[in-house]
Formats: structure tokens, C-alpha cells, sequence
């Protein structure tokens, strides 16, 4: 059940687009991380990781895309949730899963944060 969940979600994360307009030089617009492997995730430069992030987190589905939708699309709500992902991200990183795809990680991470609806 639990590793049914997990796939759903990674498909997901991995599937769906953001519903913000990216400006081009926004900090939200350098997204090329998405079907990319922790091991590239570990090389990958702040703005990179908080724009993959943005897009995780403003799934539809999420609490986190409604408190940004709720606050008016506000680039800050979006950024407090995306670095906070960032971070579990990062901290939840160990060699052996090089291989495993971000989204992925970033499910699980977002499991244990909450940030899906039940």
C-alpha cells in the first residue's frame, strides 16, 4: 500500500506542470531538475533545487499549492515552502540513493511534511 502511494505520487510530481507563469528570470523559472536523479541533485546549484522545488510544491493536490493560492500566489509563501522541501531534500540524501529519481525523494519528503491532502 505504502509503495502503491509512494509511485502514485512520484507520477505525480513527475507528471504535472505549475500553475504559475514563470517569469524568465524569476528564481521559480530554472526548473530542469524534475526528471533528474539525486545524484545531479546533489551537484545542483541552490536557484536549481528551490525551482524544482516550487513546481513540487504547487502540485494540484497539495496543501502547500492551496496556502500559495490562498495568499494570492505570493512568491515568498511559495518560497518558505519550496526551500523547506529543498532542505528535507538534502537532508534526507545518503549515497546509496544516487540513483533515485528527485521526484521521487521529494514525495517522501513531502509525505512526512504534509504537504499532501488526506
Amino acid at each position: 500500500m505504502k509503495k502503491t502511494t509512494l509511485l502514485l505520487l512520484t507520477f505525480m510530481l513527475t507528471v504535472s506542470t505549475t500553475f504559475i507563469q514563470a517569469d524568465e528570470k524569476a528564481w521559480y523559472s530554472h526548473s530542469l531538475l524534475d526528471k533528474k536523479t539525486m545524484k545531479e541533485w546533489k551537484k545542483s546549484k541552490l536557484v536549481e533545487k528551490l525551482s524544482v522545488c516550487a513546481n513540487f510544491t504547487s502540485v494540484e493536490g497539495t496543501t502547500s499549492r492551496d496556502a500559495i493560492l490562498e495568499s494570492g500566489g505570493d512568491e515568498n509563501i511559495m518560497k518558505v515552502f519550496a526551500t523547506n522541501l529543498a532542505i528535507c531534500i538534502d537532508e534526507s540524501y545518503v549515497k546509496s540513493i544516487d540513483k533515485n529519481p528527485i521526484a521521487e525523494q521529494a514525495a517522501l519528503c513531502m509525505m512526512i511534511m504534509g504537504y499532501f491532502k488526506k
